[in-house]
């Protein structure tokens, strides 16, 4: 039997099952890209050395250097194969997640 559920201020009929599980509210993903956002070596990174003399303030020894940085989890839809997967999730990473130049970026597609 449908019931109504509040949807972005919308009331709309759907399924119970439909959205019991977070995984049900977005069907067909079993892939994820992960994308590491990172500065270059050559580019100062301020926030990157306030955080070393943090560390260093609070007593932890040996830490040369402290670079920051910016992490996404992309979750993909099932109809794009691995090397579609990466292909997206890499031209997204060029021209949208990272500055092409003072940053560099890695891509991970995981199962």
């Amino acid at each position: 039997m449908p019931y109504y559920r509040a949807f972005f201020g919308w009331w709309v009929r759907a399924p119970l099952a439909r959205f019991s599980t977070p995984e049900a509210c977005v069907p067909g993903i079993n892939m994820k890209a992960k994308v590491y956002v990172t500065l270059k070596p050559s580019v100062l990174d301020p926030q990157g050395k306030a955080i070393k003399h943090s560390v260093e303030l609070l007593g932890y020894d040996g830490i040369d250097d402290v670079r920051q940085g910016k992490y996404f989890e992309i979750a993909l839809d099932s109809g794009l194969n691995e090397d579609n997967a990466r292909t997206e999730a890499t031209r997204m990473a060029r021209e949208i997640l990272s500055n092409p130049i003072i940053e560099d970026f890695r891509v991970e597609i995981e199962k």
